[in-house]
């Protein structure tokens, strides 16, 4: 049986990955009023072992960048627009929570997201533009090393 990295499960695992699970997310009818492509990147690594205890485990500390481009109705208004976006934010928001608390590979849920959006602009889209948000969250996810 071949080997499966940790961080390979709790991204792209189909049954339980962060990346499926959003994509899933997403075609949900709370997300339906825009089209949100989805990308992420990888900051920064943190590997911590706790040296007094020698049973421990070590920890490792991934902190994630996903990267979103949310599409919105050319006809919408500028200031319902950025509205939509906050509300779309809150949301993902509140999936990336939840996913998390589920996740029994990861040793803590996530307990903080930052993350930006950029002011309503022209988005590529299918080889033309339309109207959108660039998003960014960031968080980290802990899991131990097997």
């Amino acid at each position: 049986m071949p080997y499966t990295s940790n961080i390979r499960q709790i991204l792209s695992n189909p049954e339980t990955g962060l990346l499926p699970y959003l994509r899933q997310q997403l075609e949900k009818e709370e997300f339906s009023q825009s089209k949100a492509q989805l990308g992420f990147h990888v900051d920064e690594f943190l590997t911590n072992v706790n040296s007094d205890d020698r049973s421990s485990k070590p920890q490792t500390t991934l902190f994630i960048t996903l990267k979103l481009s949310i599409l919105v109705d050319p006809h919408t208004n500028p200031d319902d627009a950025t509205l939509y976006a906050l509300e779309f934010q809150q949301m993902l928001d509140v999936e990336i929570i939840n996913w998390s608390q589920q996740n029994p590979q990861l040793l803590k849920s996530v307990q903080e997201i930052k993350g930006t959006f950029s002011n309503l602009e022209e988005i590529p889209y299918h080889g033309g533009y339309l109207p959108g948000f660039e998003m960014q969250r960031k968080f980290a996810l802990t899991y131990a090393v097997e």
